[in-house]
This record gives C-alpha cells, structure tokens and sequence, in this order.
C-alpha cells in the first residue's frame, strides 16, 4: 500500500496523532508528524478520522480515496479544526465544519458550457452525472476535444 503524507499546519514540529484501538507501539499505531510532514497508509480511514480529530493539518489523498472517502467516513466526526484535503483529482465533497464534530457532503457541479448544475443523488455522484451531460448535450464539444488529442 502506499504511504501518504500529512502535513501540520499548527507550526508544531513534532506531533503524534493517536489513532483510537490501536497500540502506539506498534507500526502504524500513530501518525507522527515530524518536521511538520507525518505519513499514513493508504486507505486508513482511521488515521483520516484521527486527524480529523486533532486538527491543524493537511492530509494528502490518493485518488481513490478521494472518490470513497465519503463512503467510509460516515455520520459526524470528532473535528479539531482547520483540516484541509490535497488530492491530485478533484473532491466530489466538502468538509462540513459543525462545531466539535464535522461529516462530509456531496457537492454539486456546473457545466461550464451551459451553466447546468448538477445535485448528487444518492446513485449517481454530480461529476457522473455532468459525464453523463456531456456526453449527450454537448456531443461535437466532446468529439473535437478527442480528434485533438489523437
């Protein structure tokens, strides 16, 4: 699995997050951040959540979590504050800050064409459904951008 970073942003040096159920001791069993950049494995949703919990960081996602972690992060969260997300694809939802807990939600999309906004449901996610747009409203748009590419 690959490993990501988590940067503090509290200008703390050395931090350790601990992550609930889980020995410090053992490998994996705290995020420690030193010289301000800590490093997690991939999909471990409970250090994303002990982060959460501490606040005053930046958490790098891969691209997969970015798409699921709405997913396996449900309901309200412990929240410290200011947490952002980096991720090289971009988030499908937001961080919502309710006081002491925060949860996720969808966002909506534009056409940039049109100017239609798409609502996620609970099937279809917002950037589907813009694809989904696209590929019927704005056709020749679609099939120009591809004859350029090849």
């Amino acid at each position: 699995m690959p490993v990501l970073n988590v940067y503090s942003t509290n200008g703390v040096g050395r931090r350790e997050i601990l992550i609930p159920g889980r020995s410090p001791m053992r490998p994996f069993g705290a995020v420690q951040i030193i010289n301000n950049v800590g490093q997690r494995q991939e999909s471990d949703w409970a250090a994303i959540k002990a982060a959460l919990g501490a606040g005053n960081v930046v958490i790098c996602l891969s691209s997969y979590e970015a798409d699921v972690l709405p997913l396996h992060i449900e309901g309200k969260v412990a929240y410290g504050g200011n947490v952002r997300f980096e991720s090289k694809k971009a988030l499908g939802w937001h961080l919502v800050d309710d006081g002491a807990y925060c949860h996720f939600e969808a966002s909506a999309v534009q056409c940039v064409q049109c100017g239609q906004a798409f609502e996620p449901d609970e099937r279809f996610t917002a950037l589907f459904l813009l694809g989904g747009h696209m590929q019927r409203e704005h056709r020749e748009i679609a099939q120009r951008a591809v004859q350029a590419a090849s």
